[in-house]
């Protein structure tokens, strides 16, 4: 007899990009020739320094609990990077360290929201979003972004209402590597003024960016805004799983009650990781942009040699969300084909609330991007 399982969970999809990376890395592990370009893990290693750290303490014998919400010398480290870094001014009561930046989010709604409280959501949208709303117990309001996939700022004030909880903000953004204009985020917080609604800047693409500093929408709108990053993207070891929240302390003090009773304290060796990546600073991001910017160049540039093919250019991430209409119209079935006949995994832009776009991620290696546009447009020319 199979189990009964509660409403909550059997209402909810997997995560769309980790199913597919599986489907992807199964293949592989099969014998077949598939590039996979779905998942957001960068390929170049984690920091030397890092890693000395991480295999020290380990010798040591560093295997103890530590305080819930982190070990108090990381905390210290998180508010001196928001004062250079973001010119914001924060005390460790204000901070929270989390099994990565996913389990901020998901506390975050856990503590915030109430059945029927509705969250705003900017389209497209990363895949979690919405799927950790419903497990709150609240509801997803999607609203679209400008044509450039900029912040209708608009929209979203249109959107508020009585059972309006929070607003989420994810600048640079996945999929679309957009970064949020400074006058936008002015403009929400702004429009925001005397209600009763928190803004979630999730900011963990922050250090990816080709030109164009990400603004904090807490600079603007500090009290209500609750901060979540990490290091899984700027230091590339996602699977290490360190992130953290930043709030006002009563919020604060409410995730640590909840994070003591569900995961406890991140992996102690993992924050002395975490503690190392903020002391050498942003030295090791600063090192891979370059690659990362010519794989963005060289993928627009092929891109949108396909007839037809339409993109707004990231300006941060290592994401590009395309369309070609015509071709692209039914992403799922096309990302399918894609993946069973030409042997490249990307991910359908539904995934992201955006139909007839997909997403492809170049954190991969540069010969297996190169060799995945090959055969992309091979695919395309003699579509089955």
């Amino acid at each position: 007899m199979d189990c009964k399982i509660c409403k909550k969970i059997i209402n909810i999809a997997p995560s769309a990009t980790l199913v597919l990376d599986k489907q992807a890395k199964d293949l592989i592990a099969k014998g077949e020739p598939v590039i996979n370009l779905t998942a957001g893990e960068l390929d170049f290693p984690a920091p030397l320094e890092i890693r000395k750290k991480v295999t020290k303490a380990t010798i040591k014998g560093f295997n103890t609990y530590t305080p819930t919400g982190g070990l108090p010398e990381l905390k210290k480290l998180i508010c001196k990077k928001l004062k250079k870094d973001n010119k914001l001014s924060y005390k460790s009561d204000e901070v929270i360290v989390t099994n990565g930046a996913k389990q901020s989010l998901f506390n975050i709604f856990q503590v915030i929201l109430g059945p029927g409280d509705e969250v705003i959501i900017p389209t497209p949208y990363w895949v979690s979003y919405v799927e950790q709303v419903k497990l709150g117990e609240g509801k997803a309001v999607l609203v679209p972004t400008d044509n450039n996939f900029d912040l209708n700022v608009d929209a979203v004030l249109k959107a508020i209402n009585k059972k309006t909880k929070a607003i989420i903000i994810n600048s640079p953004n996945n999929p679309t590597g957009k970064i949020y204009s400074e006058a936008n985020l002015k403009k929400l917080a702004k429009g925001l003024k005397g209600k009763d609604v928190w803004v979630i800047s999730d900011e963990i693409y922050e250090h990816l960016n080709y030109g164009i500093k990400p603004d904090s929408i807490a600079r603007f709108y500090k009290q209500r805004t609750i901060i979540v990053n990490g290091f899984s993207k700027s230091h590339a070891i996602t699977g290490w799983r360190v992130g953290y929240t930043v709030g006002n302390s009563h919020l604060i003090k409410s995730l640590e009650k909840l994070q003591s009773h569900s995961s406890g304290n991140v992996s102690n060796i993992m924050q002395i990781a975490a503690i190392e990546a903020l002391k050498t600073g942003n030295k090791y991001p600063k090192k891979f942009i370059p690659e990362l910017k010519k794989r963005r160049k060289y993928l627009i540039e092929k891109i949108l040699k396909i007839p037809g093919a339409t993109m707004a250019e990231p300006d941060g991430a290592f994401y590009v969300f395309f369309r070609i209409p015509g071709i692209t119209d039914d992403s799922e079935k096309f990302c399918q084909n894609l993946l069973k006949y030409a042997k490249v995994a990307v991910v359908p832009g539904e995934c992201f609330g955006k139909k007839g776009y997909i997403r492809l991620s170049y954190a991969n290696s540069t010969p297996k991007i190169k060799e995945a546009i090959s055969r992309i447009e091979k695919f395309i020319k003699n579509k089955p």
